[in-house]
């Protein structure tokens, strides 16, 4: 059990070690060096019956830790995304981990589920979406995505929260459009949500990595020859709501850093008027 001095301590330590790591980063590799298993034969098999001192953790941590780490705030790194890593941030943390709050309910933590409410609101129209937009703060783009999927399915396909997609004759298949750059969090989400992955259709992409509009529109063409429900998606967010009146269309790709060109794109995925939905429902389709 660590006292109130000793936290005060080694607390102050932590932050000295935190504010030098910050103030100069490109005194580590951006890459770790370590081979495979090297990080693993460094530490103990079993778990350790006796408390060690902080000391000898922090030791262990420049040790064995920091020749693992691939430093993500270093100024060399251009990798995968930008982090969102920062001082502020990182006393954040600090605050949000002492006071550790569970925010599932309203009641469980007020303060934690209004901030959250009110921070995203901020967010909304500084990226200029209308007020009737509404969100939550994601652990990962990949739920993110996955929950888009199923909130399109939701409205999508007729009582699929009650009656599901197995066994049902009204729901022909189910067809969504990713380009080939698309993250493989696509995969897996339409595996998750029951739309199996043979619903998940590539598309081609330019040598701007821009999903082809001509290669979205054969496509197109050819699936509905093939009698298959049609939803869109290109290299972000998967969306089936096409099919109930809102083409919703997300640009960009997570690996290649792309924009699609949205105006465009829209236009393969107007189909006929009236072309028959899901759970017997007809309507126009939009975009």
């Amino acid at each position: 059990m660590m006292d109130a001095a000793a936290f005060r301590r080694h607390g102050h330590e932590m932050v000295e070690w935190i504010a030098a790591y910050l103030e100069d980063p490109e005194r580590y590799p951006v890459l770790s060096r370590v081979k495979p298993g090297e990080i693993t034969a460094a530490l103990p098999s079993r778990a350790p019956e006796e408390p060690e001192p902080f000391e000898a953790i922090m030791a262990d941590f420049e040790r064995v830790l920091v020749p693992g780490l691939t430093h993500w705030n270093h100024p060399g790194f251009l990798a995968y995304f930008a982090i969102t890593g920062s001082a502020p941030g990182v006393l954040a943390d600090f605050l949000s981990a002492a006071l550790n709050q569970q925010a599932m309910l309203w009641r469980t933590s007020p303060a934690a589920t209004e901030l959250e409410a009110v921070t995203l609101a901020w967010l909304r129209r500084l990226i200029g979406l209308p007020d009737t937009f509404e969100g939550v703060i994601y652990d990962t783009a990949s739920i993110a995505s996955m929950h888009a999927l199923a909130a399109a399915r939701q409205a999508a396909v007729a009582d699929v929260r009650t009656q599901g997609l197995a066994g049902r004759h009204d729901v022909p298949r189910i067809r969504v459009y990713a380009s080939d750059q698309a993250h493989s969090s696509i995969d897996k989400s339409v595996i998750a949500i029951g739309l199996g992955h043979e619903s998940l259709r590539k598309i081609p992409v330019d040598a701007s990595f821009r999903l082809r509009v001509d290669a979205l529109a054969d496509a197109i063409t050819e699936d509905r020859r093939g009698h298959l429900w049609i939803g869109t998606k290109e290299n972000g967010v998967v969306d089936l709501d096409v099919a109930s009146g809102n083409a919703r269309l997300y640009p960009g790709s997570l690996g290649a850093a792309s924009a699609d060109r949205m105006k465009i794109l829209c236009r393969p995925a107007t189909p006929t008027p009236g072309h028959p939905m899901p759970g017997g429902r007809r309507g126009r389709w939009q975009a």
